[in-house]
């Protein structure tokens, strides 16, 4: 390479310029444009120049970082006060051109917030209001529906209570009219047969019949029917429930439980009630307990 070659090289790295832009800077042109091997006579001073230039950019002042961070915290507050515009407007319903900033979208949305509160039916049309309004009256109704189920267990409840008190006495009177052999202590045996009334026959319902029998029933509302798939009467769960606590004395005849009238028994023992008969029926020697059993038989029926 020669040293003119190399020089335009060197000069264009130096200056960061094509070494065809160096000749151009530095050689005279010919007529035809070329680039002739004659230096201008102030060659010099256009590398001078090109130094000069290079020089200055390297002690340009260093950029103002204080100016970009103000400029990147403007930006960011305007996101920010633009979400919240955003916001104030949808909550208010005020400024849908968009056209109010700062303080004043502030002053429209209290104007706003002034108007509704002046105006209870605007209130009543609000999303927040028709939302606690639905609500209140989802819960009004659960509360409803809570006390309507309530009500109608106390109504069942009560329903089986006032049953049950006219079901026991029909118990008492069956497994008494089953002679029972009972202590002869009065309050013994009372204690007994309520026991026995009260306790043995709570898995079952009962459903009294037109002729007045009482029909045995299931808790699940099914008829409780024996070994042969019949129905069973109340009389009949009294023996099957009393053979298993108790023994019974045998039935007496019907003339020992009072006087035969035209082969009709009549009651010689009369009971004013069922405490009455309890305590003479404990106070009798057993060899007598058949016949007052059967006597307060025939007064019941």
């Amino acid at each position: 390479m020669s040293k003119d070659k190399l020089l335009d090289v060197l000069l264009g790295k130096a200056y960061n310029i094509a070494p065809e832009g160096v000749a151009a800077l530095l050689y005279k042109t010919a007529d035809d444009g070329t680039v002739t091997d004659e230096l201008y006579d102030d060659a010099e001073d256009r590398i001078l120049r090109l130094d000069a230039d290079r020089v200055s950019k390297l002690s340009a002042p260093a950029i103002d970082t204080t100016e970009l961070y103000n400029r990147a915290v403007k930006e960011t507050e305007g996101k920010i006060h633009g979400k919240w515009e955003t916001n104030i407007r949808q909550a208010y319903g005020v400024d849908p051109e968009k056209k109010l900033k700062g303080d004043d979208l502030l002053k429209a949305a209290k104007a706003a917030v002034v108007t509704v509160a002046a105006n209870p039916e605007q209130v009543k049309m609000s999303a927040e209001y028709l939302a606690l309004e639905v609500a209140m009256n989802a819960a009004v109704a659960a509360r409803d529906d809570e006390w309507s189920v309530k009500f109608e267990q106390q109504q069942t409840e009560f329903q089986r209570q006032r049953q049950w008190g006219e079901i026991s006495k029909d118990i008492r009177g069956e497994f008494m009219a089953l002679s029972p052999e009972l202590p002869k202590d009065p309050s013994k045996a009372a204690r007994q047969v309520d026991d026995f009334v009260s306790t043995k026959f709570q898995d079952f319902n009962f459903q009294r019949m037109d002729d007045g029998q009482v029909l045995v029933m299931k808790k699940d509302g099914t008829r409780y029917q024996n070994v042969h798939g019949n129905a069973v009467f109340l009389h009949e769960l009294v023996k099957q429930i009393g053979d298993q606590y108790f023994e019974f004395a045998k039935q007496p005849a019907v003339g020992n439980a009072g006087n035969q009238n035209d082969g009709r028994p009549t009651v010689r023992v009369l009971f004013k009630d069922e405490d009455e008969f309890l305590r003479k029926y404990s106070d009798t020697p057993d060899t007598e307990k058949d016949a007052l059993a059967k006597a307060w038989e025939l007064q019941q029926g």
